[in-house]
C-alpha cells in the first residue's frame, strides 16, 4: 500500500477550530482595548473640564463666587451628553474655600432614550473632584 502525503480532514478541522479560537480572542482583545482607550479619553476630558472650572473659580473675587449649587447642562465637545455641577463652600478657617466639581456623562458609543443632559440620574459615568484653596481677596 502506497503512503499518501497530505493532511486528513480531521487535522484540517482541528486546525480551523484552533485558528478560529485564536482569531476570536484577538478580536475581543482589540475591541476591549479600543473601548478602554475611549473611556480613558473621556475621563481625561472630564478632569480637564473640572480643572478649568476650578481655575475659573479661583480667579474670581470672593464676592463674585456663587456659593450655591450650580448645574451647567451644556454640551461639551469633549464629552457626549455631559452635565457639570459645582459647589463652593466657605470653610471654618478664614479665606479657605472648598470647591467640589461633579461631572456626569454618557458613553459615546451607547444610544440612550434618556440622555444624561436631560436626566441627571441616568448618566453612565460620574466623576467628582474636590479641592481646597486660599483666597485672601
Amino acid at each position: 500500500m502506497k503512503k499518501e502525503i497530505g493532511f486528513t480532514l480531521l487535522e484540517i478541522m482541528v486546525s480551523m477550530v484552533v485558528l478560529t479560537v485564536v482569531a476570536v480572542g484577538v478580536i475581543g482583545t482589540v475591541a476591549f482595548t479600543k473601548r478602554s482607550a475611549a473611556e480613558m479619553q473621556q475621563r481625561l476630558s472630564a478632569i480637564d473640564l473640572a480643572e478649568k472650572k476650578i481655575a475659573e473659580i479661583k480667579t474670581q473675587k470672593i464676592g463674585a463666587i456663587p456659593l450655591t449649587h450650580e448645574t451647567i447642562t451644556t454640551a461639551f465637545s469633549e464629552l457626549s451628553s455631559a452635565v457639570m455641577a459645582y459647589k463652593v463652600e466657605k470653610l471654618g478657617v478664614p479665606y479657605l474655600f472648598n470647591v467640589e466639581i461633579e461631572i456626569r456623562w454618557d458613553y459615546g458609543w451607547r444610544d440612550k432614550a434618556n440622555p444624561c443632559a436631560t436626566n441627571w440620574d441616568s448618566c453612565d459615568k460620574k466623576m467628582i473632584l474636590r479641592t481646597v484653596y486660599f483666597s485672601p481677596s
